[in-house]
């Protein structure tokens, strides 16, 4: 039954990644450690297993919205299916940002970036689906931050 899991979950990830348009839609998945929140996604097939283990949904419907990174890894507790999960972490904010005119004073807190407002800026958070804060710009899925800059890894581990 493993092996089964892990062949399912190779041959999803190698339709996403050949662009495949029949890719099924993720579901998203949180957990809390301390402080901080965790959300990953899953192909459908696994949710009925993963909802044993967690709740359906993401950590900015939770109320934590400030980016505090993302991680590879292993997510032991779900077998093969939980191999090799991006996972992004979150903290709540302790109060809004007054950062004004951001494109001025670069005063965007950490987990947010500076948009052109038609002002000076404002601060907000990354708002696309796989998107998450590297200094004032936001990565793209795929993409690692280094630095203040966007890069793609030089290689990936399986």
């Amino acid at each position: 039954m493993l092996l089964l899991a892990a062949t399912a979950v190779n041959s999803a990830n190698d339709a996403f990644l050949r662009g495949s348009e029949d890719r099924p839609e993720e579901v998203s998945f949180y957990f809390f450690r301390g402080d901080t929140c965790g959300d990953f996604k899953l192909y459908p097939g696994f949710v009925a297993y993963a909802k044993r283990l967690y709740q359906e949904g993401n950590c900015t419907n939770q109320g934590f919205t400030l980016v505090d990174g993302s991680k590879v890894g292993d997510l032991h507790n779900l077998g093969a299916v939980g191999r090799a999960t991006r996972v992004f972490y979150y903290k709540k904010a302790e109060m809004e940002t007054h950062c004004t005119q951001c494109l001025i004073h670069n005063c965007c807190s950490d987990g947010l970036k500076c948009i052109t407002d038609g002002h000076d800026g404002a601060c907000t958070t990354c708002t696309g689906q796989y998107e998450t804060v590297c200094g004032d710009k936001c990565c793209k899925g795929g993409q690692e931050c280094n630095g203040d800059s966007c890069t793609l890894p030089l290689f990936q581990t399986a």
